[in-house]
């Protein structure tokens, strides 16, 4: 997404679970922005990179600092949902739940 605030050019860029490919995307992002043509009156303008993410890992912000993008936490209920069941499934009670279904199933013939 490009954001065209006065003054200056904003690329952002939002993941749920990938960040690091968001991360390794905004730096290409910004070096196309003088070779768009939709983006040609703007070429000038300082270009800020921002990665939405529904939580800031501290890998992620010490690598975007590295690479001049700022981490900004963006997480509307509906997302943060998704990221919640997400991490349910490794949970220690849901590995035994998927576990004894296996085994249920293997006893019934379904291997």
């Amino acid at each position: 997404m490009v954001i065209l605030p006065p003054g200056k050019l904003i690329l952002v860029e939002g993941k749920i679970f990938k960040a690091m490919d968001g991360l390794s995307k905004l730096p290409v992002y910004k070096s196309l922005v003088p070779s768009t043509p939709e983006l040609e009156a703007f070429k000038d303008r300082p270009i800020e990179m921002q990665l939405l993410v529904v939580r800031p890992l501290s890998w992620v912000i010490a690598a975007a600092e590295k690479s001049g993008v700022k981490v900004v936490e963006w997480a509307p209920p509906y997302i943060v949902q998704v990221w919640e069941e997400r991490d349910k499934y490794w949970a220690p009670e849901a590995v035994k739940r998927r576990e004894e279904r296996k085994e249920v199933l293997r006893k019934l013939g379904f291997s």
